[in-house]
């Protein structure tokens, strides 16, 4: 078996948690002054080097504490395969947002809003990807913050504390973008801010 099902089996299997395998990778794989993009059907990585110039990230922990496998993170995972299944694909990262969009018809509405969220963070996560490797580091903060509205806004997954942290971080004026991190519902933000 390859290391990266082995370390994502026990992840399911012994702590009950189906996640995916990024964090693991980041913890094998990652190099210093780099980011890269994983390509989880293929496991293939690309690596861009990164300048935050003026800028730096900022982790505010909430100290709100919680269990994913008791949380609602195993049925959005299960949401997402039901929706491929009724989509007819093997995952819902196989649509881009206009095929998806083509397909609302087929899916209630609070389905739909959560692979919505899933699709097109998709593409935010290319974009993202692409904004570091230019040096766009204000564009890179813009993502960050629409990835913050989707996950509390469309997938839900945010939670009162965090929501506080983030709006509040942002009326200072030296963040240019934030969102929470991890399993959601709790944890911690992620804040790009101005040296300083």
């Amino acid at each position: 078996m390859a290391l990266d099902k082995y370390i994502e089996k026990s992840e399911h299997q012994l702590v009950g948690v189906q996640c995916c395998i990024m964090y693991q990778y980041v913890s094998m794989f990652g190099k210093k002054g780099h980011t890269f993009l994983l390509d989880c059907s293929t496991m293939k990585i690309n690596y861009v080097k990164i300048d935050l110039k003026d800028y730096e990230f900022a982790l505010i922990n909430s100290k709100i504490h919680h269990e994913l496998s008791s949380s609602a993170y195993n049925e959005r995972r299960k949401l997402c395969e039901s929706v491929a299944k009724k989509l007819g694909v093997l995952n819902v990262s196989e649509q881009n947002e206009t095929s998806f969009l083509n397909q609302r018809s087929k899916l209630p509405l609070n389905e739909f809003t959560k692979v919505n969220y899933v699709v097109s963070e998709n593409e935010r996560v290319l974009s993202a990807f692409q904004s570091l490797g230019k040096g766009e580091i204000v564009e890179f903060g813009t993502l960050l913050n629409a990835t913050r509205f989707g996950l509390q806004h469309k997938y839900e997954v945010s939670c009162p504390e965090i929501d506080f942290l983030v709006d509040q971080t942002r009326k200072s004026g030296v963040i240019v973008g934030s969102r929470v991190i991890g399993g959601g519902f709790v944890g911690c933000s992620l804040n790009l801010i101005h040296k300083g």
